[in-house]
């Protein structure tokens, strides 16, 4: 069985097992085990609450995260299989942090419709 479901085996009554990040999508477990030992089952995703903290850290400037973006692609479709090739392949390529560029395409838009405006005038 799953590591979960053996601790639901061993655990005593009124215990709590806390599932921690991303596991398999399907989770086999004793149902009637829980029920009769009243386990409380509870699933936590690693990064919950994470976000205000990352924020705040980075805006103050705190943390300097410049050191680990190692790649950097378009936004567009064959930047983003490069991109995605890359961290996939991270063993072979070093990525540690793959970035797409968001704002150049749309600098390159609002240059574009500024042409167009210019064209149109």
């Amino acid at each position: 069985g799953s590591s979960a479901a053996h601790l639901v085996e061993v655990y005593t009554q009124q215990g709590k097992v806390v599932l921690v990040g991303m596991g398999s999508e399907q989770l086999l477990l004793p149902a009637t085990l829980l029920t009769c030992k009243e386990v409380d089952l509870l699933g936590s995703f690693r990064y919950c609450n994470t976000y205000p903290l990352c924020i705040s850290l980075l805006s103050s400037k705190r943390v300097d995260v410049a050191p680990m973006i190692t790649h950097r692609f378009a936004f567009s479709p064959t930047g983003v299989a490069q991109g995605f090739d890359t961290a996939a392949r991270a063993a072979q390529t070093g990525a540690i942090k793959v970035m797409f560029e968001l704002q150049q395409q749309e600098q390159q838009q609002g240059e574009q419709q500024q042409e167009g405006q210019t064209a149109t005038q």
